[in-house]
């Protein structure tokens, strides 16, 4: 449910938003916008690497997720601003985090840092973007961890003896021209 914003909780947050980012909290480093605490702690949230999984499983970090995102924005694949995304969803997870917990997102608590991404994934379109961000680890678009943690045998080597010359299998006697009545 997404509540109606009043003007006071507009300007609170414009505040906040003005503050952190005249901390430097959002400024990015200069090889990578992604590398950014905000960011890593997000990516660390939605699927969590070795340092922050209980059995010590890879994640995102180990996904290199990261340099995945990087790539997506500088080829402009898709026709959103991935960068002002990428900035705003920072803005609002830091926002959030000031206003429930007084720290800001990359200090919080697993935990809190879980429920803070729930929050601001009822946005609409931040559910897409965080699909982007496990698409990665899933789909094995940058290494293969994702698809060793999860026993993918790999590609395989295709069927050496198959030509079209031969019959497949046999035709059942009620088909008309290999096709059924």
């Amino acid at each position: 449910m997404i509540k109606k914003l009043n003007r006071r909780s507009l300007i609170k947050g414009a505040a906040i938003s003005t503050a952190i980012s005249s901390t430097g909290i959002v400024n990015a480093r200069e090889n990578n916008p992604y590398q950014e605490q905000t960011f890593e702690a997000l990516i660390e949230t939605i699927v969590p690497g070795k340092m922050n999984d209980p059995l010590g499983h890879p994640g995102s970090s180990e996904a290199e997720s990261i340099k995945y995102l990087w790539k997506v924005e500088r080829s402009k694949l898709l026709p959103v601003p991935f960068g002002l995304i990428r900035g705003l969803i920072s803005t609002l997870l830091n926002v959030k985090s000031y206003t429930r917990y007084r720290k800001k997102f990359a200090d919080l608590t697993q935990l809190q840092r879980e429920l803070i991404a729930a929050k601001v994934e009822q946005i609409p379109g931040v559910p897409l973007f965080y699909r982007v961000i496990r698409a990665p680890f899933y789909t094995g678009a940058v290494n293969d961890v994702g698809f060793k943690y999860f026993g993918y045998p790999g590609p395989n080597n295709g069927y050496k003896n198959f030509s079209f010359k031969e019959e497949l299998a046999p035709a059942h006697p009620r088909t008309v021209n290999g096709n059924l009545p």
